[in-house]
């Protein structure tokens, strides 16, 4: 079933893009989904006490996204929005993760090599 919604997402956010929209669960709870980064960022930024998820969203994502700082609330949140504040600083973007992106560009352009070489056609979405 979780797949299922997942894949619900997955398709509502494609027809809708970057627009919010509505999701009637069938157990007649609303949501709203807003999947615009600017949003998230504010929400997450500005107002993260009106944005609660709730249980019954924490466990229909629970297979799709575990107890990332999207499907959490409360201190759980807070600790990880501490966490991810210092991840994701300018310095440590900086200094730490520019290697790390550079190891998976050097690794997808070798995935690419390959491929040229062979002269198969491959998905680069697998």
């Amino acid at each position: 079933e979780s797949t299922t919604i997942s894949l619900y997402f997955l398709e509502a956010i494609k027809h809708h893009g970057y627009r919010p929209f509505q999701w009637s669960a069938i157990c007649g709870k609303h949501m709203l989904v807003l999947n615009h980064p600017d949003d998230v960022k504010f929400i997450a930024k500005n107002e993260p006490s009106i944005f609660i998820k709730g249980d019954e969203f924490h466990e229909m994502s629970q297979d799709m996204i575990g107890d990332a700082i999207f499907a959490v609330d409360g201190e759980k949140w807070k600790n990880q929005r501490a966490t991810m504040s210092h991840m994701f600083s300018r310095r440590q973007l900086r200094e730490r993760m520019s290697t790390v992106f550079g190891t998976h560009a050097q690794e997808l352009v070798n995935v690419f090599r390959k491929a040229a070489q062979s002269g198969k056609v491959f998905n680069v979405q697998v």
